[in-house]
C-alpha cells in the first residue's frame, strides 16, 4: 500500500513500519527485507552496507538511508542528500527514538587539507 511517508496520519505507518523491521512502500520512501543496490552511498558506507549483510533496508530516492543487521543493529548513516531525503531520515531517527543505533560517517579530511580527486573512468 503507498500513502505520504513524512506527515498526517500515515506518517505513524511508517514510523511503526521502521521500528518493527516491516516493508512498506510511501512513495518514494521505503522498506523492505532482501538485496538492495547502494544508490548514492559514500564509498567507505558502502563497504560497509556490504559487509554488514542488512536484512532489512529503508532507502529514499534509491540509496539506503538505514538498515539494520543481526551482527551491526540499526545503522542510520550520517550523510547529507536533499531536502526530500533529508524529511526521510528525519522520519526514520524519529521512529527509532529509544532505540540504540549508530551514525556512521564518511571520510572527511581535516580543515585545511584537500582530499585527492578521485576519477572514475567507464
Amino acid at each position: 500500500m503507498r500513502y505520504a511517508a513524512t506527515r498526517g496520519p500515515a506518517l505513524y505507518n511508517t514510523l511503526n513500519a521502521v521500528k518493527n523491521r516491516e516493508p512498506f512502500n510511501a512513495g518514494n520512501l521505503t522498506g523492505f527485507s532482501g538485496l538492495v543496490g547502494s544508490g548514492y552511498l559514500p564509498s567507505e558506507l558502502r563497504d560497509l552496507f556490504t559487509l554488514d549483510q542488512p536484512t532489512y533496508v529503508v532507502m529514499s530516492y534509491g540509496t539506503p538511508i538505514a538498515w539494520w543487521s543481526p551482527t551491526g543493529g540499526w545503522r542510520v548513516p550520517n550523510v547529507t542528500y536533499s531536502v526530500t531525503t533529508t524529511s526521510h531520515q528525519s522520519t526514520v531517527r524519529r521512529a527509532l527514538h529509544g532505540v540504540d543505533y549508530t551514525r556512521p560517517e564518511p571520510y572527511r579530511p581535516p580543515y585545511g587539507i584537500t582530499s585527492p580527486t578521485r576519477y572514475v573512468f567507464a
